[in-house]
């Protein structure tokens, strides 16, 4: 079954967590990104049982800093990833997305350093398991496509689903999950099961973030 396109757009800010990229010798691998950071991007998610579509387009600004005496501004970046989500049965799901991130040309002290932007572009597979009624385990390996990209990531993720309870939904046995989604209860308390292939788009929302931070460190 096709159903109509969904169109969430998500702002989120970034804390430059991780270690100082403008520490250290310039020898060790860094995981941080040393700046403050605003993202805004639209997803478009598309249903055809049992294949989820789905890609998105975003904008990246990363705030100035000093340090070591200088001032540095990262250029604007922009983020863009397509990929599909597929599901084996009600409690396996397998899942691919090619992403990348178009960084512009850096600043320092006012001067353009020309040649200092960078597109890293990567693949994620991975696979999401159902372990309980709301905990998944999911694997992950994402490859790098291009030199500007970490040359391979490995991972597993362990989510945990809750729901969301309001008065007027507990009055209407209705709840609400985290992503917005209504779940309707019949009078005899079944509840509609909702397939590991939809939650899934949940999760690569939250992961797509954490793969841009992560190569746009490296």
């Amino acid at each position: 079954m096709i159903k109509n396109p969904g169109l969430p757009f998500t702002v989120q800010v970034r804390a430059p967590s991780g270690e100082d990229p403008y520490r250290g010798d310039g020898t060790e691998p860094l995981f941080g990104s040393g700046h403050w950071a605003l993202a805004a991007s639209l997803q478009w998610v598309r249903t055809a049982d049992p294949l989820v579509l789905f890609g998105g387009i975003g904008y990246l600004h990363q705030f100035s800093r000093h340090a070591n005496g200088q001032k540095y501004e990262p250029g604007p970046g922009l983020q863009y990833s397509m990929g599909l989500g597929f599901s084996v049965n009600d409690d396996v799901s397998l899942s691919g997305r090619f992403a990348g991130l178009l960084q512009g040309n850096w600043d320092v002290d006012g001067e353009t350093v020309e040649g200092s932007s960078y597109e890293p572009m990567t693949l994620r597979v991975a696979a999401t398991m159902r372990c309980r009624r709301n905990t998944y385990i999911e694997p992950e390996v994402t490859f790098g496509l291009n030199d500007d990209a970490p040359d391979v990531f490995v991972g597993v993720a362990l989510i945990r689903s809750c729901l969301l309870y309001t008065s007027d939904a507990a009055d209407d046995l209705l709840c609400v999950d985290l992503g917005g989604r209504r779940i309707i209860q019949q009078k005899n308390k079944t509840t509609t099961h909702i397939p590991v292939h939809i939650r899934i788009i949940q999760r690569l929302y939250a992961l797509q973030n954490c793969i841009t931070d992560l190569i746009m460190t490296l």
